[in-house]
């Protein structure tokens, strides 16, 4: 009995279909070639995301610090120029004399004084405990002096529980008509004295500006590390950038030789 003899395909198909192996192989390759390429470039030139959080985090740090610090170098700058304008209006106030000033000028004079005052304290109130509300606290214990509270008395001025001054015009109009030299030298004393504690507190060595020189100090080397780290941020940026292209033409160039090695079989 005959059995049934099994087709053989013709030669030209086996070398055919040997050539689409090979075909199939060299694209497989090629595009594994390329899929590495782009996987490796990619976690090399994007930094990792916990050095990426890292780098956040420092910066989030030292911007908070900066702000900070930044916010009371203006809180202790406002209460230095209150004080600055309470040390002009008294040192202005220290030049009244019989001669020269007028009812009218001296009347001027003590309602900016109390004015630039209250304004100081304010300011010292709302810098809260420390060097700004001390350094308030010196000047309005400087008016708390006897000789301080008779001068007042004599010139309507007078300082409420809370350390505000009030300026009673009328009552200074009084003294200026019953005593006006009186009026004149209780002016001249009480601007004197109250012009030498806003200068003691305004001095390079007090204090007040030793807090702002440390502050500002402090300010520049925030901002100095925030610069540095910065570059170092950058620098790690471009040295992954960098690896990712040397990585790139590494891998491209292994894939084309793999490729002209398997095509020349």
């Amino acid at each position: 009995r005959r059995t049934g003899m099994l087709a053989l395909p013709h030669p030209e198909t086996i070398v055919n279909m040997q050539h689409g192996e090979v075909d199939m192989n060299i694209s497989g390759i090629s595009d594994a070639a390329r899929a590495s390429v782009l996987l490796s470039t990619s976690s090399v030139t994007q930094p990792s995301a916990s050095a990426r959080k890292a780098f956040e985090q420092a910066a989030s740090r030292l911007d908070q610090q900066l702000q900070t610090t930044e916010a009371k170098i203006s809180t202790l700058g406002q209460v230095k120029s209150t004080l600055a304008q309470v040390q002009s209006s008294a040192s202005a106030l220290a030049k009244t004399t019989s001669a020269t000033t007028s009812p009218n000028e001296l009347r001027a004079g003590l309602q900016k004084l109390v004015d630039n005052y209250n304004a100081a304290r304010a300011a010292g109130t709302a810098a809260g405990p420390g060097t700004g509300q001390s350094t308030s606290n010196d000047l309005q214990r400087a008016l708390a002096s006897d000789s301080a509270r008779t001068d007042f008395q004599a010139l309507g001025v007078r300082q409420q529980a809370d350390g505000r001054l009030v300026f009673d015009s009328a009552t200074f109009a009084a003294a200026v008509k019953d005593n006006p030299s009186g009026t004149n030298t209780a002016a001249n004393r009480i601007g004197q004295e109250i012009a030498q504690v806003a200068d003691r507190t305004l001095s390079d060595n007090s204090r007040l500006n030793i807090a702002l020189k440390n502050l500002n100090t402090q300010a520049g080397n925030l901002e100095s590390r925030q610069t540095a780290q910065q570059a170092m941020a950058d620098a790690a940026q471009a040295s992954a950038e960098q690896a990712g292209l040397r990585l790139n033409s590494a891998l491209t160039a292994s894939g084309i030789a793999s490729y002209q090695k398997i095509f020349s079989l």
